[in-house]
């Protein structure tokens, strides 16, 4: 960040570095959108958001909620294209809080949604950085806007119109609020809702609670309570436990939409690696491939958790992997909760090479590769490169695949630095700007 420093001092290089920055970024979203819209794809996943809201302001029954029939049937008066495995597989609670958007035409509708969900992406990205560099100058922190912003699975949650970045957004409040402001109670309202919105993030509230966060726990719990009970008064119990009784099968119909690219969890690898006959396992084989790797990580979590220390950029880190790892099914926008990681490993290797920087070199260089290469593969000219590569040579099918191994990379260097940490918390030192 040097030259950042040095650019800084000289106002047009400034003027034209931020220029570039913000134009490039710009154009990449551009292309990213125009690629879904030439597929029918923008908007796409909103429809089924915009399905629900209009069911609920219409005081339809809670479990016309989940007519798959009655949501293609609608989805087609806006031209979308009719793809069977997909459906509205969210909470009721989630179309209860964002009913009002029902009440707006789609366009508008759709619209305000894709305007919400960057600037609570973006809020998101300043929260986190903010866990992680308390002192962080703005100037870094709009350059990690910028470039968080570049990465395929924002933009692409961003361009269907899905929820990622929401729930993004308020996981990363959660910390914020837990480890900048020290209002555990408060930190617990978004996780809570999160939690309601899209049951996933659950994953995060069991790391709270090996990590002892009893006080974020507790709220997180007590608001998820709270609004599936004013969901029941609305709706009716019977919707809730409809879900509830659905959930898994719907995961499953979701799956059937193809393994990696669109599945990048194990299951999807393993899954294109057999569509390919690259491997000849039955599904039976793979999904306890899967298991085992669930339960290994599991024991990992326990591990860290039992045995290691708080760290709050740790913690961070491996808490917002939770729900992608322990996951079937990982589509690629869902990878954003990736980047609390990403910040946390550049955070350590800044924190390695101060500390220790001559005997440390080597977990440096692993450190920053693993970050800047993560980030590489998951921004969007490193996507529309390997889209180009499959489409001109299909045989090179398994290039489809990175999420996967970013994801695994992330988690395995994330683990093993929790391992390397001896102090309780990291010194108020360490948090300067770069």
């Amino acid at each position: 960040m040097t030259n950042i420093r040095k650019l800084d001092q000289i106002p047009i290089l400034r003027f034209a570095f931020w220029f570039l920055a913000i134009v490039v970024s710009s154009l990449l979203a551009f292309a990213e959108w125009n690629g879904l819209n030439a597929i029918h794809l923008l908007h796409y996943d909103y429809g089924f958001f915009y399905y629900a809201f209009e069911a609920i302001l219409h005081h339809q029954s809670g479990s016309s909620l989940y007519n798959s029939h009655a949501e293609q049937t609608f989805l087609a008066r806006f031209h979308f294209p009719f793809l069977p495995h997909n459906q509205y597989v969210y909470p009721p609670q989630f179309a209860v809080f964002w009913c009002p958007f029902g009440a707006l035409p789609f366009s508008l509708s759709s619209g305000i949604w894709m305007a919400m969900s960057i600037l609570l992406y973006s809020l998101g990205v300043f929260w986190i950085s903010r866990v992680i560099w308390p002192r962080l100058d703005w100037k870094y922190v709009g350059l990690l806007v910028l470039g968080a912003s570049v990465m395929t699975p924002v933009q692409l949650d961003v361009g269907v119109g899905n929820v990622n970045c929401v729930l993004f957004s308020a996981v990363a409040l959660s910390f914020y609020l837990l480890y900048n402001r020290q209002q555990a109670w408060r930190a617990g309202i978004p996780l809570g809702l999160a939690i309601v919105f899209k049951v996933t993030p659950a994953a995060i509230l069991v790391y709270l609670l090996l990590r002892k966060q009893w006080r974020v726990s507790i709220s997180a719990l007590f608001t998820a309570g709270i609004f599936s009970g004013i969901t029941a008064i609305w709706l009716g119990p019977a919707c809730l436990i409809h879900y509830a009784e659905k959930f898994m099968a719907f995961g499953q119909t979701s799956m059937k939409n193809g393994p990696a690219p669109y599945n990048q969890s194990l299951v999807g690898v393993l899954g294109a690696f057999a569509q390919h006959h690259w491997l000849h396992w039955p599904p039976t084989f793979q999904n306890a491939c899967f298991l085992l790797f669930m339960a290994l990580t599991a024991l990992l979590f326990l591990w860290v958790t039992i045995r290691t220390p708080s760290h709050r950029c740790i913690d961070v880190g491996l808490a917002s992997l939770a729900p992608l790892v322990f996951s079937p099914l990982v589509e690629q926008m869902h990878m954003v909760f990736v980047i609390p990681s990403l910040f946390s490993l550049v955070y350590m290797a800044q924190r390695t090479r101060r500390d220790a920087p001559r005997s440390s070199q080597t977990t440096f260089w692993v450190l920053m590769v693993v970050a800047a290469g993560s980030f590489l593969a998951l921004s969007l000219p490193t996507t529309f490169a390997l889209n180009f590569l499959v489409n001109h040579w299909p045989q090179l099918f398994w290039v489809h695949t990175h999420m996967f191994w970013v994801l695994l990379a992330l988690f395995t260097t994330t683990t093993w630095q929790s391992l390397r940490c001896t102090v309780q918390e990291l010194p108020k030192r360490h948090y300067q700007a770069c």
